[in-house]
């Protein structure tokens, strides 16, 4: 047996009531960002690229001629290029609060994605950058044909432009 193998809980890769109640005691926390975003500023390159990468070429993405005769004024970005955006806005954890988010509770059991919605407020102009808010917000055990129960946990990303408007 390795080292590696000696410090795993006897019950690694199982979902217990206790990693349940771990992931419950962080909703609502603000979880800071691990990585910096791809792009701090919307830009004309960075949305063309954006756009041409997935084979989108509406005008109002791509041509600034175009888009200025539009309502907005100017290019926009397309909606998921915000995936790309998000300087951290949660704040600096306090030691609790760290410990709380350290390590994942369902560490091995393995996760996917599995819904996806959205809510657009307004486009991400050229010059705006934006700032993430993100938290756990929901843990939900459901009856699972698979692994007899399964934990679908939700998390709200809340997107806001140098404006403060969302």
């Amino acid at each position: 047996m390795t080292d590696t193998q000696e410090k795993r809980p006897e019950r690694f890769g199982v979902l217990t009531d206790e990693a349940v109640e771990r992931s419950r005691r962080r909703l609502g926390v603000p979880q800071p960002q691990r990585n910096p975003p791809h792009n701090y500023e919307v830009t004309w390159d960075g949305v063309r690229h954006f756009a041409y990468g997935y084979g989108d070429d509406n005008p109002l993405y791509c041509d600034p001629d175009y888009a200025a005769g539009t309502r907005w004024g100017s290019l926009v970005a397309p909606p998921a290029f915000l995936y790309t955006m998000g300087e951290d806005a949660a704040p600096t954890p306090d030691p609790p609060t760290r410990a709380l988010l350290k390590g994942d509770p369902f560490a091995g059991l393995g996760s996917y994605q599995a819904v996806m919605e959205f809510e657009w407020w307004r486009p991400l102009q050229l010059g705006d950058r934006c700032r993430v808010l993100q938290a756990q917000v929901g843990v939900r055990l459901k009856p699972s044909s698979f692994g007899g129960r399964t934990a679908h946990v939700v998390r709200d990303y809340l997107y806001a432009n140098g404006r403060g408007e969302m």
